[in-house]
């Protein structure tokens, strides 16, 4: 078992460009195993009970046993993809959230100045209009 999770350990940094714990090859190797085991017992069990023979069982088995990795190769690899696509998205949103954000600070800012300047220019005119009063009052 440990040489075929190491064996696809390998295998999949070769084929994928993906890195994968060995935890995690080990689950795939033993998952991969299961069914030919299964099956090499049932003909096991008839190969002792009625004598019949499968001449390329070996290969059947092994056929089996690398299907099941390169299934879970290409699942895994697609979920890679899936979620790095979904990620992008993710920053791209977030970069299009952040340039609004920003616009709308932009936009406070220059009201406020906006503000800043009208009120200034409010009290040039009170203070115009003040001393204008005060200088037609001082010419009566």
């Amino acid at each position: 078992m440990h040489y075929y999770a190491l064996l696809l350990h390998i295998q999949f940094g070769i084929c994928s460009n993906l890195r994968l714990k060995y935890s995690a090859a080990y689950n795939i190797a033993t998952y991969s195993l299961t069914l030919p085991i299964v099956l090499n017992l049932i003909y096991a069990v008839i190969n002792i009970l009625t004598g019949y023979t499968i001449s390329y069982f070996s290969i059947m088995y092994m056929a089996i046993t690398c299907i099941y990795i390169i299934t879970a190769i290409l699942m895994i690899k697609s979920d890679v993809i899936k979620k790095q696509m979904e990620l992008s998205k993710i920053i791209k949103e977030q970069e299009r959230v952040k340039l609004e954000l920003e616009k709308q600070e932009e936009e406070k800012r220059q009201q406020e100045e906006k503000e800043r300047v009208r009120k200034e220019d409010e009290k040039k005119r009170k203070q115009e209009k003040r001393s204008r009063w005060g200088r037609k009052g001082a010419k009566e």
